[in-house]
C-alpha cells in the first residue's frame, strides 16, 4: 500500500499537499465511498426483499426509515389505475375523492375509523414536472464524467507515462471511471425502483451523497489547479470535472424524491402536507413552505388553507409508538428521553455544525484582511475564493441553525401530542375522587399529594405541556452553546495566554451562585404554578356555576375571591421576576465580569501591557461568547420551568387509577354461586375506607335478574347512586366481588352480536345528565351508526317527539355547554334516549324520571323502561317515584345508609312497611305480582325490537300520529332553519391592531413608568458604549515610544486599532503578547490599576443597570397583568347569560389559562429584549455610518430586503398563530367535558373513541402550529441569507479598494456589518415573537367588549330597604325570546300573585316554566310587558338590588369546592347555629349538635353522626359537590336559600331528586316557616303543590290555566286534571286539593270577618 502512503504533511502553506490530493482524495476516498455505499445498498436490498416475502399486496407504502409518509404510495398500488394518463405536461396536483374507505389503513396510522367517513379523506396526485428531462440530463452528465476519465486514461497512455505518473494520474482516472460507472448504476437502479419492490427507497440519498463527495473533491482539485497550475490538459480536466460535478450536485440538490407520479392521502378534505416530497435544497432552505407564504400574502388564511399533518406527526401514531415501546418506563420524563433520544441527537449534530460555522466567517475575514494588508503575498483569485467562502460559510451556518431549530420544533409538536394524549388518557383512567376527604387522602399511603382538580388538569394541558414542548424545541442550544464557549475559550487562550484561565475560573466560580439562584427560581416557578392552578380552578368553578352566582348576585364577592387567588399568584410571579432579574445579572453580566477579571489578571498579575490588538481581539471573543451564554441563560430558565412542569405532570400521572377493569376482570372468575350481575359479600367505599366520616356500602349480596327490571328505592343519601357506581367498578372494593359483563380493559370495545344487534355492554344514565356540546341527535347516537327506524322508535319512547317540534333546530339543535340550551327534563330524556339507543344489554338508570312531569314520566315508564325497546335487556332503575316504577319491577331493593335493608319482590317490600302505607303503592305492587312479563323471550333481534316499538306506536295512535312518529323528526329538522347556539370562535385578521398594543402599554404604567424605562435603557446603552470606549482609551494610551521600540506595529491608526478583533487575532498575536515585564506606567501617567478600577466601576454599574432595567419592566408587567386580568374577570362576571350559552367554558378558559399565562410570563421578557435590540441597531447604525457613510446605503437596501421577507412572513404567520390559539379551545372544551362525564364514558366503554377524538383535536391544533413554525424557519433562513449578503458585499467592496483602504478600516467595516446583520435579525425575530404573543392580549381584548348586563345599582332608582316587604307580584303581558331573530318562548303571559300566596307552575317539559323563573332575575329582558313586585317594576332597578332581594332554588343544584359551611354561607353572614338550623329544616340532620362531645350519645346516634358529614360544618365538599348525592346537593341548595329568609322564593324543581317522604317533610317545613312568604314553585310532583293557593299551567310559552287546584280538578277538560290523571294519583290529589281549598276558604272568611 505504498502507493497510498503519504509521508509529507497533508497541508502545505496554502493548499493540501499533492500526495493528499492524488492518493487520498482521488483514490482512497472514492474507493471507500463505493464500498460503504454498496454495503448499505446490498444490506438494504436484502432487508427489503426479506420483508416483501410476507407482503400480500406487494410494495404499498414507504418504510419508516425513509422519513416519508406511509400515505405516499406508488403507481403499482391498488389505486394505480387512477394515475394512468398522467404525463410530464400534466398539472402538478390532481385532487379527487375516494369512493371507498379502508378502515384498517386509518387504524394503522393512528386515525380511528369511526371518526372518518368515505368523504373524510382525499388523494392528491403529484406528478413531478419535467422528471424525464431531469433524468436524461442527469444520465448525460454522468456519462460525460465517465468519458472525461476515459479521456484522461487515453491521454496518459498516448504520452506513455512513467510508473510514477501513472500512479499519480492514471490510477486516479481509473478509479474515477469506476466511481462514476457505479454511480450510473445507482441512478438507473433508482429510476427503476417502482418496478423493483425490494429495492431500498433511500437510494436517492446515496446518489446525492456520491454527487456531494465528487463535487467537493473536484472543487479542491480545481482550487489547486488555480493556485498551482500544472499541465494544460490536467487543468482543463479539473475545470471540466468541477463543472460537471457542480451541475450534478445542483441537480441532486434540487432533485425530487420521486421520479414517477405518486399520490398522498390526507384527512377531512385538508390539503396534503407536501414537505415529504421536498428536495434536499427545499428542505434545507424551507422552500417547501412557499405555497403557504404566498397564499397567506395574497389572501387571509383560513383553517381550510392549512396543510394536513404528515403521518409521522399524527398524535395517534406518535402515542401508539410511544406507548408500545417506552411507556413502561417508570418515570415519565425518562420515557420521553428514550423516545426522542435519536431526534435530539440529530438536533445536537446540526447545532454543532452551526456552532462550527459560526466561527468560520471570523477566520475567513482574517485571511481577507491579510490580503488587504499585503496583496502581493496572496493571489487575487484566492482572495475572491475566500470572499465566496465567506458567503458560503454564512449560508451553511444559517442552514445548520435552521435545521437544528426545525428539528426541535418537530420534537415540540410530538412531545405536546404525547403529553396531552397521556394527560387525557390518564383522566379517563383516573379514579373518581367522589367522596374522598382530605383526611382519607392524608392517610392513604399511595397518595403523598392531594389529587389535582379539574382546573389543575386543564392547566397541566394548557401551560405545562406547552413549557415542556418549548424546552425541547430549543434544547439543542445546550450542545451548541457549550461548543461555542469552548471554541471561544480556546481562541482566548491563544490570544491572552494563561490569563484566559482567570476568565474561565471566574465563569466556574459564578456557577454555584447561578445554581443557587436557579434552585430559587425553580421553587418560585413551582409555587407560581400552584397558585395558578388554584386561580384557574376557582375561575373554572365560577364559570361552571355562573348562573347560580348571578341568581344570588354574588358576582362582586366571587370577583374578590378570584382576585384574592390572583393576588397570591401575582405575588409569586413578582418573586419569580425578582429572581429572574438576579439571574439575568449573572448571565448577561458574566461576559463583562469575565472580561474585567481577565484584563485585570493580564495587566496587574501577569504584568502584560494591554495593547489595542489584544484588547479588541479579546473583546470580540468575549462578545462572541455572550451569544451562547444568553442562549444558555434562557434555556436554563426554561429547564427550571419545565422541570416544575414535568414534576407536576408526573404527579398527576402517578395518581391512583380506577379499579373498574381489575374488578371486572376478576368477575370473569366467578364461582358457581356468584351472581351473573350483582354483588357477593362486597364492601366498598369512595376512599381508602379508613376515615370515620367516609361513606361505605357494606356487606352487599345482590343478584340482579338478567332480562328483568330491578328498582332501587331509599331515602336521600342512602347510597342508591353509589350502588350503581359500585356496579360500574367506580368504587374501591375492600372485600367480596362485583359482577357485571362488559368491557374488561381500558380502550377495549365489545363486539355487537349480529343475531340480536346487542352487545354484552353497559349503558348508564346519570342522575345529573351529562351531554356533549353537540347536537341533540349526536348526543343520542353517541358515536353509534344511525338506524332511522330505531332512532324514531327511541325518540318516541323517550317522549322527545314534541320537543323536536318546539326546538328551533329539531334534533339538530345544539345543546350547548353542559346542555345549557335545554330544560332539565329535556336533558334527562336525551340522556335516557342515549342509553336506550345504545346496543347495550345492561342499562343502569339513575333517577331518570325525577326531572320530568308526571305525564311524561308515565309515558317514559310505559314506552321506554318497560316498553318493547327494553325487551331482553336488563334494567336497573333508581327512583323515588315508588307508585309508578313498582308496577313492573321483578326485583326491588331498599337501601338506607349504605346498607341493603331488604330486597325481594315488590309485594314483599311493600308488606315490610319500608315504602309507607299508601294504597296507591299497594296497588302498584299487586300489579307487579300479577304481571308476568317475560322480557327474555320477547325478542329475537334488534330489528324486531324496532318493529315492535313502531307497531306499538301505531296501535296506540291514529294514523296521523303514526305518520308523525316515523317522519316528524326529519321533517322538523328539514323545515326549520338550523339554529346554531354555539357561535364559532371569532378570529381577527390582519396585523394586531394598535389599540391592542395601546391597551397593554397603558396597562404597564403611566408617564413616570415610561420615563423610568427610557432612562434605564439609555443608561444601559451608555454604559455598554462607555465600556468599549474605556478599553479603547486604556489601550490607546500605551506609550507610542514604547510601542515603536518593543512592538514594531506597522499602523497606529485608531481605525486600525478598532479593527483588531478576532479577524486580526493570529496576525498580531506574536507582536501583541510581549515578554513578561512590569509596565505599570503609561504615557498618560495613569497606572494599569487605575484603568482596571474604572473598568471595574463600569462593570458594577453595568450589572446594576441590568437589574434595574429588568426590575422596572417587570414591575410594569405585574401592573399590566393585574389590570388586564381584573378587567377581563369583571367583564366576564357581568356578561349576559347568553354569552355563556354561546361560548363553551373551554373557550373562555383558554383566555384565563394560556392567554393569561403568555401575558403574565412571556410578553415582558420579549419586551425587554426588543427594546434593547432596537437601541442597539440605532447605535450601531450611528457609529458605522459615522465611519463609513456608504454603509447607510447598504443598510437601507438590506433593510428593504428584510422588510419584504418579514412582510411575507407576518401576513401568513399572524393568521396561523391566531388559528393556533383558536384551535386550542376545542381541546380544552373536550377535556372539560370528559372530566365531568368520565364515569359515563367508562360505563359505556367508549374510552377508545374519546381518545381518538382527543387525538383529532390535538392534530387540528398542531396543523397551524406546524405551519407557524415552518413559516418562521422560512423567514429566519432568508433573513440569515440576506444578512450574509451584507458581509459578502462589504468584502467585495474592501477587496476592490486594495490600496485605497487600510486593513483597520476594512476590518472595522466588516465587523460592524456583521454586527448590524445579527442585531437586525434578532430585532425581526423579537418583533415577530412579540406580535405572536400580542395575539393573546388581542384575544383577551376581544372579551373586554362583550355585551354587559344592566347596571348592578341604579342610584336614582333604588328600592326601599326591606323590599319586597309584602310579596305581591304582577306579571303583565310578558313576552320573552332567547335572542333577536328567534321566536318568542314566552308569549303574552299575565297573572297576579297576592302577598304570601303559594303558586305552583306546571306544564309539560319545555313549556317555558324555567324561562318564566329566569325572567324574575332579568336573565332575559322583557320584549313586551313587565314584572312588578310590591309596586316596583323590576326592569327599572339595578340587578344587584333585584337579585339579592329574592331567592331561587334552581333546577340544577350547584355547589363549590370547600366545606359544608362555605357552601351554605359563602361569606360568613350567619352563625353556626343558624346554619345548623337550616340543615335541620331540610332534614339533612336530625338534631343540632351543640357539642362535639358524643360520649353521651347512643351507639346508633354516634354511627349516624360518623357517616353524616353534615354534622360537621368543616366537612369537605369536592368540586361540584361530587361527594354528595344529587338529592343531598338539592337539599344543601335549599338550605342555603332558606338561610336568607326572603319574602319571595322561587323553587325550580328544587326537590326533584329527593325521595317522596323527605319532599313531603320539606314541603311541610316550607308551609309552616314561610307562611308569610310568597312562593312560586315549578314542580313535576303534583302532590307537592296540590295544596297551593293557585296553579299556573303553561304550554308552549302560553298561559293555559290559572286557578285554584280544586277548581281546576273540577273541570273535566282541564289540562291540570289530565296531568293528575296521568300521575295515577288523581283520587288522592283531589282529596288533598279539596282539603286545602276548604282551609283557604275558611281563612278568607275569617279574614273578611
Amino acid at each position: 500500500m505504498d502507493v497510498l502512503a503519504c509521508r509529507s504533511p497533508l497541508w502545505e502553506v496554502d493548499d493540501f499537499s499533492i500526495c493528499f490530493r492524488q492518493r487520498y482524495l482521488q483514490i482512497l476516498f472514492p474507493l471507500v465511498a463505493i464500498t460503504v455505499s454498496a454495503t448499505f445498498v446490498f444490506s438494504g436490498t436484502i432487508k427489503k426483499w426479506w420483508a416483501s416475502v410476507d407482503s400480500v399486496n406487494g410494495y404499498d407504502s414507504l418504510s419508516q426509515s425513509d422519513e416519508q409518509s406511509p400515505f405516499l404510495r406508488r403507481q403499482n398500488s391498488p389505486d394505480s389505475a387512477l394515475l394512468e394518463g398522467l404525463h410530464d405536461d400534466s398539472d402538478d396536483y390532481l385532487i379527487y375523492r375516494l369512493s371507498t374507505s379502508d378502515p384498517s389503513r386509518h387504524e394503522e396510522h393512528g386515525v380511528g375509523s369511526s371518526t372518518l367517513t368515505e368523504d373524510d379523506y382525499k388523494l392528491t396526485v403529484v406528478n413531478p414536472r419535467g422528471s424525464n428531462l431531469r433524468i436524461a440530463v442527469e444520465e448525460l452528465l454522468i456519462v460525460a464524467e465517465i468519458v472525461l476519465h476515459i479521456f484522461a486514461i487515453i491521454s496518459l497512455l498516448w504520452y506513455r507515462p512513467s510508473k510514477v505518473e501513472w500512479e499519480h494520474y492514471g490510477l486516479r482516472a481509473l478509479i474515477g471511471t469506476i466511481f462514476w460507472s457505479y454511480t450510473l448504476f445507482l441512478v438507473n437502479l433508482r429510476i427503476s425502483i417502482s418496478s423493483q419492490k425490494f429495492i431500498p427507497l433511500f437510494l436517492w440519498m446515496h446518489v446525492f451523497a456520491m454527487y456531494s463527495f465528487a463535487w467537493l473533491s473536484a472543487a479542491i482539485s480545481y482550487r489547486s489547479s488555480i493556485i498551482h497550475p500544472s499541465s494544460v490538459i490536467l487543468n482543463l480536466i479539473a475545470k471540466v470535472d468541477f463543472g460537471l460535478t457542480f451541475c450534478l450536485f445542483v441537480l441532486g440538490l434540487c432533485m425530487s424524491t420521486f421520479s414517477k407520479p405518486i399520490f398522498i392521502e390526507s384527512y377531512h378534505g385538508y390539503d396534503p402536507n407536501l414537505a415529504p416530497l421536498a428536495s434536499i435544497f427545499s428542505r434545507l432552505t424551507f422552500a417547501f413552505v412557499d405555497p403557504i407564504v404566498w397564499k397567506g400574502y395574497y389572501k387571509t388564511l383560513t383553517i381550510s388553507d392549512v396543510w394536513d399533518l404528515q403521518d409521522k406527526d399524527r398524535s395517534g401514531k406518535i402515542l401508539k409508538e410511544y406507548r408500545r415501546n417506552w411507556k413502561s418506563t417508570a418515570y415519565f420524563f425518562g420515557g420521553l428521553v428514550k423516545y426522542f433520544r435519536g431526534q435530539v441527537l440529530v438536533g445536537a449534530s446540526w447545532s454543532v455544525f452551526h456552532s462550527f460555522f459560526a466561527f468560520v466567517p471570523s477566520i475567513v475575514v482574517k485571511v481577507i484582511l491579510e490580503y488587504i494588508e499585503e496583496p502581493e503575498k496572496t493571489p487575487q483569485n484566492v482572495a475572491w475564493l475566500y470572499i465566496l467562502l465567506l458567503l458560503t460559510s454564512s449560508i451553511l451556518n444559517a442552514m445548520g441553525n435552521g435545521q437544528a431549530l426545525w428539528n426541535g420544533r418537530e420534537i415540540c409538536i410530538r412531545i405536546r401530542a404525547i403529553i396531552i394524549g397521556e394527560l387525557y388518557a390518564k383522566a379517563l383512567r383516573r379514579k373518581a375522587s367522589v367522596g374522598v376527604s382530605k383526611e382519607s387522602q392524608k392517610n392513604d399511603d399511595e397518595k403523598h399529594k392531594e389529587e389535582v382538580d379539574s382546573g389543575g388538569i386543564i392547566n397541566l394541558m394548557a401551560v405545562d405541556a406547552f413549557k415542556v414542548g418549548e424546552l425541547c424545541a430549543y434544547i439543542h442550544f445546550v450542545i451548541g452553546g457549550i461548543c461555542m464557549i469552548l471554541f471561544s475559550l480556546i481562541l482566548l487562550y491563544r490570544t491572552l495566554g494563561p490569563s484566559a484561565i482567570a476568565g474561565a475560573v471566574t465563569m466556574v466560580v459564578l456557577l454555584p451562585l447561578h445554581y443557587h439562584l436557579s434552585k430559587m427560581f425553580g421553587v418560585a416557578q413551582s409555587q407560581l404554578m400552584k397558585s395558578t392552578d388554584k386561580r384557574v380552578q376557582k375561575t373554572n368553578e365560577i364559570l361552571s356555576s355562573i348562573k347560580i352566582i348571578k341568581f344570588f348576585a354574588w358576582e362582586s364577592r366571587f370577583y374578590e375571591d378570584v382576585n384574592e387567588a390572583r393576588a397570591d399568584e401575582l405575588k409569586k410571579l413578582g418573586k419569580r421576576f425578582f429572581i429572574w432579574a438576579l439571574t439575568s445579572v449573572i448571565w448577561y453580566g458574566a461576559p463583562i465580569l469575565i472580561t474585567c477579571v481577565t484584563f485585570a489578571f493580564y495587566t496587574l498579575v501577569a504584568g502584560n501591557t494591554l495593547t489595542t490588538p489584544i484588547a479588541f481581539s479579546a473583546l470580540s471573543l468575549f462578545n462572541l461568547m455572550r451569544i451562547p451564554l444568553d442562549q444558555l441563560a434562557e434555556i436554563f430558565v426554561n429547564v427550571l420551568q419545565s422541570q416544575t412542569s414535568i414534576e407536576r405532570i408526573q404527579d398527576f400521572l402517578s395518581e391512583s387509577e380506577t379499579e373498574k377493569y381489575t374488578q371486572l376482570r376478576a368477575s370473569n372468575s366467578r364461582s358457581a354461586s356468584s351472581p351473573y350481575i350483582g354483588f357477593e359479600n362486597a364492601t366498598l367505599s369512595w376512599g381508602t375506607g379508613t376515615s370515620n366520616h367516609e361513606f361505605k356500602l357494606e356487606n352487599l349480596n345482590i343478584e340482579f335478574k338478567p332480562g328483568h327490571l330491578t328498582v332501587i328505592f331509599g331515602s336521600t343519601g342512602s347510597g342508591k347512586t353509589s350502588l350503581l357506581m359500585a356496579l360500574l367498578g367506580e368504587m374501591k372494593l375492600h372485600s367480596g366481588g362485583v359482577f357485571i359483563p362488559g368491557v374488561t380493559a381500558f380502550g377495549d370495545e365489545v363486539d355487537i352480536d349480529p343475531a340480536t344487534g346487542l352487545s354484552e355492554s353497559v349503558a348508564y344514565c346519570a342522575q345529573q345528565p351529562w351531554l356533549l356540546n353537540d347536537s341533540v341527535k349526536n348526543n343520542i347516537l353517541f358515536g353509534n351508526e344511525l338506524d332511522s327506524g330505531r332512532y324514531q322508535a327511541v325518540i318516541e319512547a323517550c317522549g322527545l317527539k314534541r320537543d323536536f317540534q318546539i326546538l328551533e333546530g329539531g334534533d339538530e339543535t345544539e345543546v350547548g355547554d353542559r346542555g345549557i340550551a335545554l330544560s332539565g327534563g329535556q336533558k334527562q330524556r336525551i340522556s335516557l334516549a342515549r342509553a336506550l339507543y345504545s346496543p347495550a344489554l345492561y342499562l343502569l338508570l339513575d333517577d331518570c324520571l325525577s326531572a320530568v312531569d308526571s305525564h311524561t314520566a308515565l309515558h317514559i315508564y310505559e314506552n321506554c323502561i318497560t316498553g318493547p325497546m327494553m325487551f331482553g335487556r336488563t334494567c336497573i332503575l333508581v327512583s323515588h317515584n315508588v307508585p309508578l316504577t313498582l308496577s313492573a319491577a321483578s326485583h326491588v331493593i331498599y337501601m338506607d345508609k349504605g346498607i341493603v335493608v331488604q330486597q325481594g319482590s315488590a309485594e314483599e317490600i311493600v308488606n315490610s312497611g319500608l315504602l309507607g302505607d299508601d294504597e296507591l303503592i299497594r296497588q302498584s305492587a299487586s300489579k307487579a305480582t300479577s304481571r308476568n312479563i317475560s322480557r327474555n323471550a320477547s325478542v329475537a333481534n334488534l330489528k324486531k325490537q324496532v318493529d315492535i316499538a313502531t307497531a306499538a306506536q301505531i296501535n296506540n295512535s291514529d294514523s296521523e300520529l303514526s305518520n308523525e312518529v316515523l317522519n316528524d323528526t326529519t321533517t322538523a329538522t328539514t323545515n326549520k332553519k338550523k339554529y346554531k347556539l354555539i357561535i364559532e370562535e371569532s378570529q381577527r385578521t390582519g396585523t394586531v391592531h394598535w389599540k391592542v398594543y395601546f391597551l397593554y402599554l397603558k396597562a404597564l404604567g403611566g408617564f413616570k413608568f415610561w420615563l423610568s424605562v427610557l432612562v434605564a435603557f439609555c443608561i444601559f446603552q451608555y454604559v455598554m458604549v462607555a465600556q468599549s470606549w474605556w478599553i479603547r482609551t486604556w489601550a490607546a494610551d500605551v506609550s507610542l515610544e514604547y510601542l515603536k521600540t518593543n512592538v514594531s506595529l506597522k499602523n497606529n491608526n485608531v481605525n486600525f486599532v478598532f479593527a483588531s478583533g478576532v479577524s486580526q487575532l493570529m496576525n498580531f498575536k506574536e507582536q501583541a503578547l510581549m515578554k513578561r515585564e512590569v509596565i505599570l506606567e503609561q504615557s498618560s501617567g495613569h497606572s494599569a490599576a487605575y484603568y482596571v478600577s474604572v473598568y471595574a466601576i463600569f462593570t458594577l454599574l453595568y450589572l446594576g443597570i441590568i437589574f434595574i432595567r429588568e426590575g422596572v419592566v417587570f414591575f410594569g408587567a405585574l401592573n399590566a397583568s393585574k389590570s388586564i386580568f381584573e378587567n377581563l374577570l369583571s367583564r366576564i362576571m357581568h356578561a349576559k347569560l347568553r354569552f355563556f350559552d354561546a361560548n363553551p367554558i373551554g373557550r373562555i378558559m383558554n383566555r384565563f389559562s394560556k392567554d393569561m399565562e403568555i401575558t403574565d410570563q412571556e410578553i415582558a421578557p420579549v419586551f425587554v429584549s426588543l427594546g434593547h435590540s432596537l437601541l442597539s441597531i440605532a447605535i450601531i447604525v450611528a457609529i458605522v455610518t459615522f465611519i463609513i457613510p456608504a454603509f447607510l446605503l447598504a443598510a437601507i437596501f438590506i433593510s428593504c430586503l428584510f422588510y419584504l421577507v418579514v412582510t411575507f412572513f407576518l401576513t401568513s404567520s399572524r393568521e396561523l398563530k391566531r388559528m393556533d390559539a383558536v384551535t386550542r379551545s376545542p381541546i380544552y372544551q373536550h377535556f372539560g367535558e370528559t372530566l365531568s362525564g368520565v364515569t359515563t364514558i367508562r360505563a359505556y366503554g367508549y374510552e377508545e373513541r374519546f381518545l381518538r377524538e382527543n387525538e383529532e383535536r390535538i392534530d387540528n391544533n398542531n396543523r397551524p402550529f406546524w405551519s407557524v413554525w415552518a413559516c418562521n424557519r422560512w423567514m429566519s433562513f432568508r433573513i440569515d441569507v440576506v444578512g450574509s449578503l451584507v458581509s459578502f458585499a462589504t468584502a467585495i467592496f474592501v477587496t476592490l479598494s486594495v490600496g485605497k483602504i487600510d486593513s483597520g478600516l476594512a476590518g472595522l467595516s466588516l465587523t460592524y456589518a456583521v454586527m448590524f446583520t445579527d442585531s437586525l435579525l434578532w430585532f425581526v425575530w423579537l418583533y415577530a415573537t412579540n406580535e405572536m404573543n400580542m395575539n393573546s392580549v388581542e384575544r383577551i381584548d376581544e372579551y373586554l367588549y362583550i355585551d354587559q348586563e344592566p347596571e348592578e345599582i341604579i342610584e336614582n332608582n333604588r328600592p326601599p330597604p326591606g323590599w319586597p316587604s309584602c310579596g305581591s307580584i304582577s306579571v303583565d303581558d310578558l313576552s320573552l325570546r332567547y335572542a333577536p331573530g328567534l321566536p318568542p318562548v314566552i308569549k303574552n303571559v299575565s297573572f297576579e300573585v297576592k302577598p304570601n300566596n303559594k303558586i305552583g307552575i306546571v306544564g309539560r317539559t319545555g313549556a317555558g316554566k324555567s324561562t318564566i323563573a329566569s325572567a324574575f332575575f332579568r336573565f332575559l329582558e322583557a320584549e313586551t310587558g313587565k314584572i312588578v313586585i310590591d309596586g316596583i317594576d323590576i326592569s327599572k332597578i339595578g340587578l344587584k338590588d333585584l337579585r339579592s332581594s329574592i331567592t331561587i332554588i334552581p333546577q340544577d343544584p350547584t355547589l363549590f369546592t370547600g366545606t359544608v359551611r362555605s357552601n351554605l354561607d359563602p361569606f360568613d353572614y350567619y352563625s353556626d347555629e343558624e346554619v345548623y338550623k337550616s340543615l335541620l329544616r331540610v332534614n339533612l340532620i336530625d338534631s343540632i349538635p351543640y357539642s362535639e362531645d358524643v360520649s353521651n350519645l347512643s351507639v346508633t346516634e354516634r354511627h349516624k353522626r360518623r357517616i353524616n358529614l353534615f354534622y360537621h360544618l368543616d366537612s369537605p365538599v369536592t368540586e361540584g359537590g361530587g361527594n354528595l348525592s344529587q338529592g343531598q346537593r338539592q337539599l344543601v341548595c335549599l338550605a342555603r336559600s332558606l338561610l336568607k329568609s326572603p319574602k319571595v322564593i322561587l323553587l325550580d324543581e328544587a326537590t326533584a331528586s329527593i325521595d317522596y317522604a323527605t319532599d313531603a317533610q320539606i314541603q311541610t317545613t316550607i308551609r309552616e316557616e314561610f307562611a308569610e312568604t310568597t312562593i312560586i314553585t315549578i314542580a313535576h310532583r303534583l302532590r307537592s303543590i296540590i295544596d297551593y293557593d293557585m296553579i299556573l299551567v303553561l304550554d308552549a310559552g302560553e298561559v293555559k290555566e290559572f286557578a285554584k287546584p280544586h277548581e281546576l280538578l273540577q273541570q273535566p277538560d282541564s289540562i291540570f286534571r289530565s296531568m293528575c290523571e296521568n300521575s295515577g294519583e288523581l283520587g288522592q290529589l283531589e282529596e288533598l286539593a279539596q282539603k286545602a281549598y276548604v282551609l283557604q276558604t275558611s281563612y278568607i272568611i275569617q279574614a273578611e270577618n
